[in-house]
């Protein structure tokens, strides 16, 4: 399952920047003339799809230059980092970092409480201040692990499999009660299917059953019996249920878009949670009403013993479901009795 998840996921993430451009590509450049590190890095090349490598138990740690018209001077100065939780939109800040002279640095960035919670892609943003200046810039770093050890992974990969397991019974199946095929067919379709059992009533009068069948329409038809003949047949279309899809699917994109950050192929952002989870819920309720197509058959079958099952099939009419352009044969003779 992991394994397929991991399949899943590689392929999203190719796709999902073609789509989405959730947040910059490349980390920004610094502002107000500083300079900036993190963990010893130039923070400018900390992009998204080459973060800093960060392993539980580190510290992140800023460093970096005031702007070289103010260094002589000796000046204090104070540096704020912003965690994002919602990349471009909810972060956690540190207190104010101070520091005095041409340089700047916050050592004392805590990464714990993110690896309590899952690891994956996180941006972060860096304030250094002072009278006269202010520089920003951002980078991203990536807290290292096994996404599905933390509580993080383990909750988008159940998000995904249960949106994935919801989906698919929302496709629907074929009704186990008989008569369904009338259900599915327009008035001159169950004209012609309640002729054909009528005909075949008068033609067969030795029958001893006569059987709705149906299967897959991507399922081969199965080989009728010796004593066995066929009276109608045609596809049907079975809707799913499309409102139930929708929210099945939000929970899977949501799984997915969540999946994606703790396995660090994006940050949690708008188009990873909320844009990317619509789309998914759009395809999904679009597969639910596409539903099942279905072969469906009707079915003479004589006594074993009756001469009439070494004759050759009775060729019977056939009707085909509007959903499905393929024609099907009709016989000449049609058969069928009173259902």
């Amino acid at each position: 399952m992991a394994r397929a998840a991991r399949c899943a996921l590689a392929l999203v993430s190719v796709l999902l920047p073609l789509v989405f451009t959730p947040s910059p590509a490349v980390a920004d450049e610094i502002t107000g003339g500083c300079t900036g590190t993190a963990n010893g890095k130039d923070a400018t090349l900390l992009t998204r799809d080459d973060p800093l490598v960060v392993h539980e138990g580190e510290q992140l740690t800023v460093s970096g230059n005031i702007p070289t018209e103010f260094a002589a001077a000796n000046p204090p100065s104070t540096t704020t980092v912003k965690v994002s939780v919602v990349d471009g939109l909810f972060g956690i800040s540190t207190d104010a970092h101070e520091s005095t002279g041409a340089t700047y640095s916050a050592d004392t960035v805590e990464l714990d409480d993110y690896f309590n919670v899952g690891v994956g892609l996180y941006r972060v943003d860096v304030v250094n201040s002072g009278l006269g200046w202010r520089c920003e810039y951002t980078g991203y770093i990536k807290l290292d692990g096994d996404p599905l050890s933390k509580p993080a992974g383990l909750v988008a990969l159940a998000a995904v499999v249960i949106g994935a397991v919801g989906v698919m019974f929302t496709k629907g199946r074929k009704p186990k009660e008989p008569g369904w095929v009338d259900a599915e067919l327009n008035t001159a379709d169950q004209i012609e299917r309640e002729e054909a059992w009528q005909t075949t009533g008068r033609e067969l009068p030795d029958a001893v059953d006569f059987q709705e069948r149906g299967s897959h329409a991507w399922l081969p038809a199965g080989t009728l019996r010796a004593n066995e003949r066929l009276m109608w047949s045609g596809k049907v279309r079975l809707h799913g249920h499309p409102v139930a899809a929708f929210f099945w699917g939000l929970l899977l994109g949501l799984g997915i878009g969540l999946l994606g950050w703790q396995d660090g192929r994006w940050t949690v952002n708008l188009g990873s949670i909320v844009l990317f989870p619509l789309v998914i819920a759009a395809a999904a309720a679009l597969f639910g009403w596409f539903g099942w197509g279905y072969r469906t058959r009707d079915v003479a079958v004589l006594p074993a013993d009756s001469e009439e099952s070494v004759r050759e099939p009775i060729e019977a009419p056939t009707s085909v479901d509007a959903l499905d352009s393929e024609e099907v044969p009709r016989s000449e003779e049609p058969a069928s009795p009173d259902k």
